[in-house]
């Protein structure tokens, strides 16, 4: 039997024991495959001190999704306690494996189970995977353009059902993503699938709880605006773009929108911040002046 084949039959051992309630003997045979992830990661520690990437990288993932699937029957069959018991200890030990693509998909799974199922005491050690996903991307230059959309549309998928402690924490991760981008063309098309959410959700809320689900992204657009002056032009051109399909979705006038927008961020916001917003306000009806000027003739009277 090979390494993979054992891996599985240890995953398939360790979720019918937590069908049966044999919570023992789950442990145990949870405890294996961790004692096996740390078995690959050492040898691939070995392999890249040895200056052998190719060989270190070939090793087999099963383990990653085995140890994934078997948090995922712990929540299935009810057994949270073990779930948020191994979460950690598991993560600790296959975050150091050099697959980054199938961690991507652990950080995703393990988003997913944690929304679906209202795992609010979890959410602290979610947020702890989230935030050192990013930065082993980061250390090993891993593009995390298709983990950002598989986050995203978790999110959305629970937004849409809810706005909570739990929907705005998969929603305040995805920014930490969107403002790390450094890449201009995936920044612009994460930030207008962003606004496309939006869109989707004012169609069936309005605008004022469109911005209760979604709207810590305006104060991100204050921060990408100051940080990235190149960035400008696209994001005011992406700003007048929602706002312009909120008002044809919602049926209200797009000069009501802007007013709204302004109103909703500002309220309860630190002076500092509502200055900060003022200047992108500003630069935005600037630019409905030179794209849109028969339109800003009706923003004037609320600039």
């Amino acid at each position: 039997m090979n390494l993979s084949d054992r891996i599985k039959q240890l995953e398939v051992e360790a979720c019918l024991a937590l069908k049966e309630n044999q919570l023992d003997n789950a442990k145990r045979v949870w405890q294996s495959m961790t004692i096996h992830a740390k078995i690959q990661r050492d040898d691939a520690k070995t392999e890249y001190e040895n200056e052998n990437v190719e060989k270190a990288e070939e090793a087999d993932a099963s383990i990653i999704v085995s140890l994934q699937n078997l948090l995922s029957s712990a929540v299935r069959t009810h057994n949270v306690a073990c779930f948020e018991e191994w979460l950690l200890p598991t993560w600790q030990i296959v975050r150091e494996l050099p697959f980054y693509e199938e961690l991507g998909q652990f950080v995703c799974a393990m988003g997913f189970l944690i929304s679906d199922r209202q795992i609010e005491t979890s959410l602290h050690k979610l947020e702890t995977i989230f935030k050192e996903y990013l930065l082993i991307a980061k250390y090993y230059e891993f593009s995390l353009n298709k983990f950002a959309f598989e986050w995203m549309n978790i999110s959305a998928q629970i937004t849409s059902r809810e706005v909570n402690k739990i929907s705005l924490t998969l929603i305040r991760c995805l920014l930490k993503v969107i403002y790390h981008a450094q890449d201009w063309r995936f920044l612009q098309q994460i930030l207008w699938q962003y606004y496309f959410h939006m869109q989707v959700y004012a169609q069936r809320k309005g605008f004022e709880e469109t911005f209760k689900a979604y709207g810590l992204v305006h104060y991100l657009e204050i921060v990408l605006w100051e940080k990235h002056k190149d960035f400008r032009n696209t994001l005011l051109c992406g700003i007048r773009d929602w706002i312009a399909n909120i008002s044809r979705i919602t049926h209200k006038d797009e000069s009501n929108v802007i007013k709204t927008w302004k109103q909703l961020v500002i309220e309860n916001a630190k002076p500092k911040t509502v200055e900060r917003f003022e200047n992108l306000y500003q630069a935005e009806l600037a630019y409905w002046a030179a794209t849109r000027p028969e339109t800003y003739e009706r923003l004037k009277s609320i600039c």
